[in-house]
């Protein structure tokens, strides 16, 4: 017995069919991910203060401050320490100083 017609018994389709299916599925699956996992543009993320809790013109030693304090608080939150944590970055290399 072939593999064709072990698959035609198994499923009650035939080769082309099945592959067609997988073929379909994969492109499908692959157009949403595509769609998920997208990078957010700049209008949907928020601005650096906003995240940091600081004044757009905050000094470094008090953008330091807001880091540290909001890490302490969400740094279970995988999600929200890597929002934070961006926001520090750029907030750093906007102002020239090291992270």
């Amino acid at each position: 017995m072939s593999a064709t017609e072990i698959i035609v018994i198994a499923f009650g389709m035939s080769a082309t069919e099945i592959i067609v299916i997988a073929f379909g599925l994969f492109i499908g699956y692959w157009v949403v991910s595509k769609l998920l996992s997208g990078k957010p543009g700049a209008a949907a993320r928020a601005a650096w203060h906003e995240v940091l809790q600081v004044a757009p013109d905050a000094k470094v030693e008090d953008i330091r401050a807001a880091y540290n304090g909001l890490m302490s608080l969400y740094h279970a939150d995988e999600a929200k320490s890597r929002e934070i944590a961006a926001a520090y970055h750029q907030a750093m290399q906007l102002r020239g100083a090291q992270p």
